[in-house]
């Protein structure tokens, strides 16, 4: 009501827009001068000097004196012990031993504080003494004095010294972040929110390439990743659509899932085989390793044409079950330089390192193989045909002549991508879904009376995922299967 109410921000505008037309004066003047500015200094006066006129009427610094040094440096140091870990706050028996010393510091910055407020009050009480001044103009320390003088005094002098002395400003609930404040913040990252049918079908269709892309942090653009990914990269680039294109055209299309159906169809045939092996031994599975294995095995044999992964737990898989999800949680994890890009070269949550050593043991992995199939090519008098070989063949193929459309690196980044978006994600929805089953007893049952249900050697395109089969594990997400023909079971 005195402070932050709709009118007193409103009469005291002029006086924040002088304080800020100081600064910018301030700042010209040392620019003409060619002389260097304290920034945080610049800025903490000019807060200092809106305040102090907002409470008491004057300016506690200019500009181009020292004084506001000490009061700066002591606002600083009672925030940086307000913040400080205590062993006190966690160990109350020892709050009297002050083993930091933030006690002693928090009382002197205090008392330097409470010595520049008493002044103030006891200069302002000797001029309302004097004289009556008119309630107009009136400023806060004016008002908290006269609610010192009533018969039933709502504060003291001293609620008043700690009042001026507290942090927390203005609630961010009572803040209007979409007309009034905070347009800079609240916009540091572009941001676009879609409102009407028309604004969507603009934005979907005429302008879906400059409008889809997906921003990189920190940890990817530590390896350069962002410009040779086919996850990371603009969609605007002439890199992505090419990506894009190889993997539509050699890997996703309807004849290249057909060709590595079988192919598929055997290594779940293996997790199966090793499943009813354990089963018989009663060995416990672990389903974790059981599914990456398998979801690696499809992978590595459709890019490289041979397995990486084996089903004996004392198999390391080369270490690479660990690398792929060191990378993912290099990319997942929190960093200070997606906030604050000029902390990038710290590195202070070590993402950076993390990255890059699992990605390049990664690309060493990688490079074995392409460095396999450079030599094999090359004694081969006859190579063989780009559609007789594997994903990586024809990724090879376009690196020949002295127009390659692709290198060695850009291989290396893109199967990159494919197994770190194939293996980990892959595996993690079916230990997700088991474990749903496994916590939910009524829900494991009838998952194993449809599987019961269904005859052996049967095809998934024969599954019936609407009404007959397998509605559990459809339901394990919130996916629904495209309706196909329904054909009898004999």
């Amino acid at each position: 009501m005195h402070l932050l109410s709709t009118q007193r921000l409103n009469a005291m505008e002029p006086l924040r827009m002088k304080k800020v037309e100081e600064l910018m004066s301030f700042i010209n003047k040392c620019c003409e001068r060619e002389e260097a500015v304290d920034i945080a200094r610049a800025f903490f006066v000019t807060a200092l000097n809106i305040i102090s006129n907002a409470l008491f009427s004057t300016d506690f610094a200019t500009h181009d004196s020292k004084s506001s040094h000490e009061y700066h440096n002591t606002v600083i140091s009672l925030m940086n012990v307000t913040g400080k870990p205590n062993v006190g706050d966690y160990f109350p028996f020892l709050r009297f031993l002050d083993l930091q010393g933030t006690r002693k510091e928090a009382t002197l910055c205090t008392q330097r504080l409470f010595k520049v407020f008493q002044d103030f009050m006891n200069a302002r009480m000797a001029k309302k003494s004097s004289h009556t001044k008119d309630i107009s103009s009136f400023d806060m320390l004016d008002t908290l004095l006269d609610l010192t003088q009533e018969n039933k005094a709502e504060l003291s002098l001293n609620d008043i010294k700690h009042f001026l002395q507290a942090q927390k400003g203005v609630v961010a609930e009572n803040m209007d972040m979409t007309d009034a404040f905070g347009v800079t913040l609240r916009k540091a990252k572009p941001l676009l929110v879609i409102t009407s049918p028309e604004a969507a079908r603009e934005v979907l269709r005429t302008h879906d390439q400059v409008l889809s892309n997906r921003g990189s942090n920190n940890s990817i653009n530590s390896i350069n990743h962002q410009e040779l990914s086919l996850v990371w990269a603009p969609s605007s680039s002439l890199r992505w659509r090419l990506l894009r294109k190889l993997s539509a055209t050699m890997l996703f299309s309807p004849q290249r899932m057909e060709a590595t159906k079988a192919l598929r169809m055997n290594k779940v045939k293996d997790l199966i085989s090793f499943m009813s092996e354990s089963s018989e031994r009663e060995k416990a599975v672990d389903i974790s390793h059981a599914l990456f294995t398998t979801t690696l095995n499809i992978i590595s044999n459709i890019l490289f044409s041979v397995d990486l992964g084996s089903y004996d737990p004392f198999k390391k898989l080369n270490g690479f079950q660990d690398t792929v999800i060191g990378v993912m949680e290099a990319i997942g994890n929190p960093d200070a330089a997606n906030y604050f890009p000029f902390l990038r070269f710290l590195d202070l949550q070590g993402n950076s390192k993390k990255m890059k050593d699992n990605i390049e043991r990664l690309f060493r992995v990688f490079r074995g193989f392409i460095d396999a199939k450079i030599a094999e090519k090359a004694l081969l008098n006859n190579p063989k045909d780009v559609t007789d070989g594997d994903f990586v063949d024809a990724l090879l193929h376009l690196t020949e002549g002295d127009e390659a459309e692709l290198n060695t690196n850009d291989i290396e980044h893109f199967l990159s991508d494919l197994f770190t978006a194939g293996t980990d994600t892959s595996s993690s929805t079916v230990q997700w879904a088991m474990a749903e089953l496994l916590s939910n007893p009524k829900t494991m049952k009838k998952a194993q009376a449809e599987m019961d249900h269904l005859p052996n050697g049967i095809n998934p395109e024969d599954l019936d995922m609407d009404e007959t089969f397998g509605l559990t594990l459809h339901k394990t997400k919130p996916l629904h299967a495209i309706p196909i023909m329904k054909r009898p079971i004999n």
